[in-house]
């Protein structure tokens, strides 16, 4: 995160905040007593500064909640930005592609240097014999670097795929991490529970009303943003990873088929963290 999540729109925003607390008659001290609201987070908001937040999930919960108390509809300032991590997975596949076929490339000039080596053996060839003896030695060393080429390659290209894929439309291809072997797939549409075939390392999520949640996996947002009611999700994901979310009753849901506790450990505000590790 950057040392100073600062914008001339989140300053004018969080002027919006300050005019609309004044009116009310409330300082910040009251805002944070009564409604159990950290100051520095409050402080944020009104500065424009969103630095104090632990991450972009946090800041827009803390947004919302502050703007309802205030009976304020602010946007959100655009001062978040997502590191282009399907920019990332793009250039790692060419990057594959290149070593294999530099490998290739190799691997023909060797061919081309024997069957040159065999094509001069033969015309220096003094007899039968030793033309014979050359073209056996030539293709015993042929067929051990097509070998050792064949075996090259399929060591270095390998490829994940999933066990199962569900069948979801308009869906949209997101990596979780850095690694290259977790592809997640979600939809935006309401999905029919009983419509849902549940593969493996599947997240399904239904939103009962208003409900932000952000989505982590090695330290990278994986999925945000803010549902409503009706709205539901669905990600093949594979552990470990976390879900923040704002408004903990808002949300049920489900990984591999088990329902997923999102009440337990929620603060006051209903903000919570949900922690699915491999153990």
């Amino acid at each position: 995160m950057e040392n100073k999540l600062k914008s001339a729109s989140s300053v004018k925003t969080g002027l919006l905040f300050i005019n609309a607390r004044k009116e009310l008659g409330l300082s910040i001290q009251d805002i944070s007593s009564k409604h159990m609201i950290n100051e520095k987070y409050i402080r944020g908001i009104e500065s424009g500064i969103y630095d104090k937040f632990p991450s972009e999930g946090f800041a827009r919960a803390y947004f919302l909640k502050y703007a309802h108390l205030l009976k304020i509809n602010p946007e959100f300032p655009s001062i978040y930005s997502l590191k282009p991590r399907k920019d990332e997975i793009v250039n790692k596949s060419f990057k594959s592609i290149n070593d294999n076929l530099l490998k290739i490339i190799l691997g023909i000039s060797a061919l081309l240097a024997i069957i040159f080596i065999l094509v001069m053996a033969i015309n220096n060839s003094s007899s039968d014999k030793d033309l014979m003896d050359s073209i056996a030695d030539s293709e015993i060393i042929i067929t051990q670097s097509s070998i050792d080429l064949t075996k090259d390659l399929e060591q270095e290209i390998s490829i994940n795929i999933p066990e199962e894929i569900p069948s979801i439309s308009k869906n949209k291809l997101e990596a979780l991490s850095s690694s290259d072997d977790k592809i997640s797939f979600y939809s935006e549409e309401p999905i029919q529970k009983d419509q849902i075939s549940i593969p493996k390392n599947e997240l399904v999520l239904y939103f009962n009303d208003e409900c932000w949640i952000d989505i982590l996996a090695d330290g990278s947002s994986i999925k945000s943003g803010l549902f409503s009611k009706g709205d539901s999700l669905t990600l093949i994901i594979l552990k470990p990873f976390q879900i923040r979310l704002g408004n903990a009753y808002a949300i049920n849901g489900t990984y591999n088929n088990e329902p997923v506790d999102f009440i337990t450990g929620a603060d006051t505000l209903n903000v919570n963290t949900i922690f699915l590790s491999d153990e």
